[in-house]
Order: structure tokens, then C-alpha cells, then sequence
């Protein structure tokens, strides 16, 4: 289940990639779930994917650091998705000339990323 308090710590980048969660009879301990792993059920396997990280996130991000199918991932390194071929961005839309209605430039500029 969820954990009943927050961190007091900054939260870790290895929550993009997974979730921190508590046994109902253990509260005291929390433990990393690899989104990738529980999704494609290798945790069920006996596969890995899950840690303990009450004292630390290093097993969990090790875990996550892994040259294999769905992870390879790192702080430092953030995912990127891949557009279609021959999409442009819009920054490359705009620098090629594009022509935008004012409206739709406000509601872009006011984009609450947050709130999203």
C-alpha cells in the first residue's frame, strides 16, 4: 500500500520509473516496485524488481541501471521517446516559418505543466 507519511528526504529519480510502497504489517519498511517490472510480472517470476530502501535507493537504482529490456536507466540520462519519422517539433516548425493564430500561442505559453 502507500505509505502513510511522505519522505522527509528529496524525492529520488527512481520513482519516475517505480513506485514506493509499505507492507500492511510492516510500515516501518519501504520498498521500491519497478513499474516495468511488476507490469510485465517478473516480480511474480521471482525476476527481481523489488527493494527494500528504507536506508537507501542504491539497490533500487542499480537495479533500474541494468542492460536489459526496459530499463538501462540513469540519473543523469533521462528517457527520450522518439518521434515519428518526418514529424516535426514545434520548435522546428516554428524556425521553418510556421504561421500560429495568437490564441493558440497564448494557450501554449500558458501551459501549466503542473497542473497537467
Amino acid at each position: 500500500m502507500k505509505p502513510l507519511a511522505g519522505s522527509k528526504r528529496p524525492k529520488s529519480w527512481i520513482f519516475w520509473y517505480g513506485y514506493r510502497v509499505v507492507k500492511r504489517q510492516a510500515t516501518n519498511r519501504i520498498w521500491f516496485v519497478c513499474k516495468y517490472c511488476h507490469i510485465h510480472k517478473t516480480i511474480d517470476a521471482g525476476g527481481g524488481g523489488l527493494f527494500n530502501i528504507t536506508q537507501a535507493t542504491t539497490s533500487a537504482a542499480t537495479h533500474l541501471s541494468q542492460p536489459k529490456r526496459g530499463h538501462n536507466l540513469r540519473k543523469d540520462s533521462l528517457k527520450l521517446t522518439l518521434r515519428a519519422q518526418g514529424q516535426l517539433s514545434l520548435w522546428q516548425a516554428f524556425d521553418a516559418g510556421l504561421e500560429m493564430p495568437q490564441p493558440t500561442a497564448n494557450a501554449l505559453g500558458n501551459f501549466d505543466v503542473q497542473g497537467f
